[in-house]
């Protein structure tokens, strides 16, 4: 008969996560070339498009300026709607999403921001 903590916590050990030299702790064990390629669709409509590469940073930019209150609230409005509405009335939206929003087509997901659809 056991008594007192019969939680016992052990270390989950396995051989494919052990640390190499020339890998960092968040890479997976998985190459490149075992994962499908995904294609966004995105289009390029002019020269400051958003490519394939810088698309997971991009929604990054565009998640920090949906939840920076400096700009306004973001509900109920497009990004670009919000960024032009900041810089109308002088809060010095960044650059970037500018470049950003307007290298996107019109009905891209990225165009509108978190909180559509949910509110």
């Amino acid at each position: 008969m056991m008594t007192g903590n019969t939680k016992i916590n052990y270390r989950q050990s396995k051989a494919f996560l052990e640390p190499s030299p020339h890998r960092s702790k968040l890479q997976t064990t998985r190459s490149s070339s075992s994962q499908p390629q995904t294609s966004t669709g995105i289009a390029p409509q002019s020269s400051n498009a958003v490519d394939h590469a810088d698309l997971a940073s991009a929604s990054e930019a565009l998640k920090s300026f949906d939840l920076t209150m400096k700009y306004g609230p973001c509900t109920g409005l497009k990004r670009l709607a919000r960024w032009q509405r900041a810089d109308t009335l002088g809060l010095s939206p960044p650059l970037e999403i500018k470049r950003i929003l307007e290298g996107l087509p019109d009905d891209h997901p990225l165009q509108h921001n978190i909180w559509h659809g949910r509110v």
